[in-house]
This record gives structure tokens, C-alpha cells and sequence, in this order.
């Protein structure tokens, strides 16, 4: 799949049937807080934040140190908002 410019409003439209009674889309949600081609040229650059955990039965996490996003597995690169990581990779 390569990475074409698409619009964020036929992206709405095409998901439109996800919209719950009360109007909440979540799908609508992460369409306007992603990224655009502007916004991804001018990447930010963040780091990984070692979080502990609230209980001590579970294991601790990491944060993105731009959005506060806890991801499954650390990256490069934020997969929520796209910040590029320079540290706390090990």
C-alpha cells in the first residue's frame, strides 16, 4: 500500500455507519488526529518514558514523552502520533 494523500472528509463519509446513537465516531476520532503531510515532514521527536506500574502484580510500561501514548511495544516512531524516538530505546 503506498501512501497517497487522501481526504479526511471521504474517509468520514466512507465510515459514517460506525457513528453511535448519540453521534460519537471513534473511527472519526483518530481521522482527525492523525497526522498530515505537513505535520510528518515537520515530525516532533520524542523519547520513551519508563512508567511504573500502578499495581504491583503488573509489569511496567512506556509513554510517548509528546502524546502520553502507551504503546504494546516500543518503536521508532509513536504509532499514534508519529513522533520520531531518539531515546529510551534500550
Amino acid at each position: 500500500m503506498k501512501n497517497d494523500l487522501i481526504s479526511r472528509e471521504a474517509l468520514k463519509e466512507a465510515t459514517k455507519n460506525f457513528t453511535d446513537c448519540d453521534g460519537f465516531n471513534p473511527v472519526w476520532q483518530i481521522i482527525d488526529n492523525s497526522p498530515t503531510v505537513a505535520e510528518m515532514t515537520e515530525r516532533q521527536t520524542g523519547k520513551w518514558i519508563k512508567e511504573r506500574a500502578a499495581f504491583g502484580w503488573a509489569m511496567d510500561c512506556v509513554k510517548c514523552s509528546i502524546c502520553g501514548f502507551n504503546p504494546t511495544n516500543k518503536s521508532y516512531f509513536c504509532p499514534f502520533c508519529g513522533a520520531r524516538m531518539t531515546e529510551g530505546m534500550e
